[in-house]
């Protein structure tokens, strides 16, 4: 009879004893690598570099665009105010366009304006090239206290690559709803 008792006390404590040798294994093996860890003094450095996009200075009357690094594409938006003479402040009138009215507009021999509104470069700025590209207002008529101002902002997307994904586009009808085709003036 004690011998039952003992394989039945064995059987018990059998189960418990392992539970606490696997507990005991896992918590050496847990805090030997994170002491392993800690004293490392290899410091891991991101090497990955993502290209920066091209240096685009605006001023009044041209567009620069520094070495993009890649070929890219130009566009740039064209806004024309009113602009007071004495205060700076903004007319809210906007002046008109064309012949015969407040202002022209002549962009180099380089820019054609789409039915978006923008003024597109005809042509890919190549890697290796910085460019500076004009853009000229003609002021027609005036208004007593006010002067017309222009002002250009302008982006580029790169002219190469297509857009990840099930069915890739070109990256600049991804981005500007525009073929190359109709930038570099074929159909």
């Amino acid at each position: 009879m004690a011998r039952e008792q003992q394989n039945t006390a064995t059987k018990r404590t059998s189960p418990l004893l392992w539970l606490i040798l696997i507990l005991l294994l896992l918590g050496s093996t847990v805090g030997g690598v994170s002491a392993y860890l800690s004293a490392s003094s290899n410091e891991l450095k991101n090497e990955f570099q993502v290209d920066k996009p091209p240096t685009v200075t605006v001023t009044d009357n041209s567009i620069t665009v520094e070495d993009p690094g890649y070929a890219v594409y130009l566009r740039a938006a064209v806004v024309v105010n009113w602009k007071s003479t004495t205060t700076g402040n903004l007319l809210a009138e906007i002046p008109q366009e064309g012949e015969g009215k407040d202002y022209t507009l002549t962009a180099g021999d380089g820019w054609f304006k789409h039915s978006d509104g923008f003024y597109y470069y005809k042509g890919v700025i190549d890697n290796g090239i910085s460019e500076t590209i004009p853009i000229t207002l003609t002021t027609i008529s005036s208004k007593d206290g006010y002067a017309l101002t222009i002002q250009i902002a302008a982006q580029t997307v790169q002219a190469v690559g297509t857009t990840d994904g099930a069915d890739p586009i070109d990256a600049v009808v991804d981005a500007w709803g525009i073929t190359a085709g109709q930038i570099l003036g074929s159909p």
